[in-house]
C-alpha cells in the first residue's frame, strides 16, 4: 500500500510545474527549519531567546508558518488540477484538430493523405495474408458542366449527395464477403473519388458493387426546381493480382477509370495487363503526336466532291494523314480524338488551314479554281480569333475566300448556339462558304437552322445503312434531301460505295455525292492528275 501511495504521490509531483515544486518545497524546508529550532537544546541562544518568550508566542508562530504550508501545498495543487485540465483542452483540441486535418472540409469522407495511410497498413497486413482487396477510382461524367451551367455552389451541393448515395451503396450492397469496417470511402479531389475494399472472398464482388454504384449514381439530383443527372465511370484494381503497392493500385484503378470514359462512359473498367498495352500505346502516340508537327510529319489527301448529274468533279475536301516515321499512315480516327484531348487540336487545325489555302492559292494560279473543303473542331470555332485568322490567311497567300469551305458538326454549335451564330456570321462575311457536316448523327434544330448562313448540308454515311433494302431509310434519306434544297441548301451525301446507291440519290435529286465509288481520298500529285484528266465543272453557288 505504501509503495502504491508513493508510486501516486511520484506521478502527481512529476505533473507539477517547477514553480510548484519550488514553492512546495520551500514549505517543506521552513516547517522543518522552525520544528528543528523549537526542538533543539544544543543552541544556547535560541534557548534563551525562548525563555524570554511566552510559550504561547512560539505557539502562533508555529501555526503561523503550518499554515503557510498549508495554503502553499492547496495552492500548488488547485494549480495543478487547473493546469492537467488545460493540458486535457489542449489536447482534445489538437485531437480534433487532427481529424479534420484528414478529413475533407466538403464532404466528411477521408482525404487523399489520411486514405493513403490508412490503405497501406491494410495492404501491407494483407502481404503476409494475401488476402483480396480492391481499390475504385470514380470520376463524375459531366460534373463541369455543372459547374459552368449552374454555379459551383450547386456543385458542392451535389458532391453531398454523391457522398450519401456512396455511403447507401455500400450499405446496401451484400457485403457478406466484406466487413464493413474494411470499407474505406475518399473524395480525392474536385468530382474524383477512391474507395478501397478489404478483405473478400468473392472475386466479383467489386464489379457487384460498382455496378451497385453506377444505378445508384444514376437517378437524378433533384435540388428545389432543378434536376440534374449525371453518371460516373468506375475503374478497378485488384490486390493481390496487382500487388500490394499502393501508389500502383491507385494507378492501375485510374487507368482503368479513364479506359471506361473512353468507352462512353457510365460504365466500369476492372484493370488487365492489357490495358497496361494500350496505356503504352497512347502514351507512344502522345509523345509522337507532339512532335509531328514540328517535323512536318502531317500531310494532305484530297477526296472529290463530284456532281450527282454529270459525275464530273465539283470540289474537294482535305483530309489530313499523318505519316508515322516508324508506324507509316495514320488515319484521323485515330490521332484526333487525342489531339482534342490534348489541347492541341488548335494547331493542328490551323496547320490544316493553312496548307488548303495554299493550295487554293496554288491550283488558282495553275488554272484550276477548284473549292476546298476543311472540317473545323468546336476547340477552334470557340476561338474569337479564328475568323481574324481565316482572313489573314487568305489575304497573306492571295486565295479567293470563295473557294475555302469549313465544315462544321452539328455537335459543335447546337450547344452554344449563339457563340456559333457569332463565329459564322464573321466568317461568312469574310467570303468563305459554310457546310454542316455528318448531318443527321445528332439533334438538330430546324429553326435555327434556317438563321445560320450554311450553303451545303452533307448527309453522314451512316444513313447510307440499308439504303437499298428498306424503304424507311429511303424515305428518311429523300426527306433530308427535300429538307435542304426547300432551305436552298445543296445537299451532299457522303460514304456513296455502290451503283446502286448512287442511283437511289440521283433519283432523288440529290446535288452532289461523295465515297469509295467514284474515288478515294489522293495525293496531291494523284488528285491534280485526275483533274487534268476529267474536265472538272466547278460548284454553283446557291441561290442562298
Amino acid at each position: 500500500m505504501k509503495h502504491i501511495f508513493g508510486l501516486g504521490l511520484l506521478s502527481v509531483w512529476r505533473e507539477l510545474s517547477s514553480a510548484s515544486r519550488d514553492v512546495i518545497i520551500l514549505s517543506i524546508v521552513a516547517v522543518g527549519s522552525w520544528l528543528l529550532i523549537v526542538s533543539s537544546e544544543a543552541d544556547s541562544r535560541f534557548h534563551d531567546w525562548a525563555v524570554q518568550h511566552s510559550a504561547h508566542a512560539i505557539d502562533h508562530v508555529i501555526l503561523a508558518f503550518i499554515l503557510f504550508s498549508l495554503c502553499t501545498t492547496i495552492f500548488a495543487t488547485r494549480r495543478f488540477a487547473d493546469q492537467r485540465a488545460a493540458n486535457l483542452a489542449r489536447d482534445a483540441a489538437e485531437q480534433h484538430l487532427l481529424v479534420k486535418v484528414f478529413e475533407d472540409p466538403l464532404t466528411g469522407l477521408l482525404n487523399r493523405i489520411k486514405f493513403q495511410r490508412l490503405v497501406e497498413d491494410k495492404l501491407t497486413a494483407n502481404s503476409e495474408t494475401q488476402a483480396q482487396s480492391a481499390v475504385f477510382y470514380l470520376d463524375l461524367d459531366g460534373f463541369k458542366y455543372v459547374n459552368d451551367t449552374f454555379g459551383h455552389s450547386v456543385g458542392d451541393v451535389i458532391l453531398q449527395k454523391v457522398t450519401q448515395r456512396l455511403h447507401l451503396a455500400m450499405r446496401e450492397v451484400n457485403l457478406d464477403d466484406a466487413r464493413t469496417e474494411d470499407v474505406l470511402i475518399c473524395r480525392m479531389g474536385g468530382d474524383e473519388f477512391t474507395i478501397f475494399l478489404n478483405n473478400f472472398e468473392s472475386p466479383a464482388l467489386p464489379r457487384k458493387i460498382a455496378q451497385r454504384i453506377l444505378r445508384a449514381m444514376a437517378e437524378p439530383f433533384e435540388l428545389g426546381s432543378k434536376s440534374i443527372s449525371i453518371s460516373c465511370s468506375i475503374g478497378v484494381a485488384m490486390s493481390p493480382e496487382f500487388g500490394f503497392d499502393f501508389t500502383e493500385l491507385l494507378r492501375a484503378a485510374d487507368a482503368a477509370m479513364y479506359h471506361a470514359k473512353n468507352d462512353g462512359k457510365n460504365c466500369v473498367t476492372v484493370y488487365s495487363k492489357a490495358l497496361d498495352d494500350d496505356a503504352l500505346r497512347l502514351s507512344n502516340l502522345e509523345q509522337g503526336l507532339r512532335t509531328a508537327l514540328a517535323d512536318d510529319q502531317f500531310e494532305l489527301y484530297f477526296q472529290p466532291v463530284f456532281d450527282s448529274r454529270t459525275l464530273k468533279i465539283s470540289s474537294a475536301e482535305a483530309l489530313i494523314r499523318w505519316n508515322h516515321p516508324t508506324s507509316g499512315l495514320i488515319m484521323p480516327d485515330t490521332f484526333i480524338p487525342l489531339a482534342e484531348k490534348l489541347n492541341i487540336i488548335n494547331d493542328i487545325g490551323e496547320w490544316v488551314l493553312i496548307e488548303a489555302i495554299k493550295r487554293i492559292a496554288k491550283w488558282s494560279g495553275e488554272g484550276i479554281p477548284i473549292k476546298l473543303s476543311i472540317n473545323v473542331s468546336p476547340n477552334q470555332l470557340r476561338q474569337m480569333e479564328f475568323a481574324a485568322l481565316v482572313k489573314a490567311s487568305l489575304a497573306y497567300w492571295k486565295a479567293k475566300p470563295e473557294l475555302l469551305e469549313l465544315e462544321v458538326t452539328e455537335s459543335a454549335f447546337m450547344e452554344q448556339m449563339e457563340m456559333a451564330a457569332d463565329r459564322f456570321t464573321r466568317l461568312s462575311s469574310i467570303g468563305v462558304s459554310l457546310a454542316m457536316d455528318d448531318f443527321g448523327t445528332g439533334y438538330s434544330n430546324l429553326a435555327k437552322l434556317t438563321q445560320l448562313p450554311f450553303k451545303r448540308l452533307k448527309l453522314d454515311r451512316s444513313l447510307l445503312t440499308g439504303l437499298v433494302e428498306r424503304n424507311d431509310k429511303r424515305t428518311l434519306v429523300h426527306a433530308i434531301v427535300a429538307l435542304a434544297s426547300g432551305l436552298n441548301l445543296q445537299s451532299v451525301v457522303e460514304g456513296v460505295e455502290t451503283e446502286e446507291q448512287l442511283s437511289i440519290l440521283r433519283v432523288m435529286g440529290c446535288d452532289h455525292v461523295q465515297g469509295y465509288l467514284l474515288s478515294k481520298p489522293l495525293k496531291e500529285a494523284e488528285f491534280v492528275r485526275l483533274l487534268e484528266q476529267q474536265a472538272f465543272e466547278p460548284m454553283q453557288a446557291s441561290g442562298r
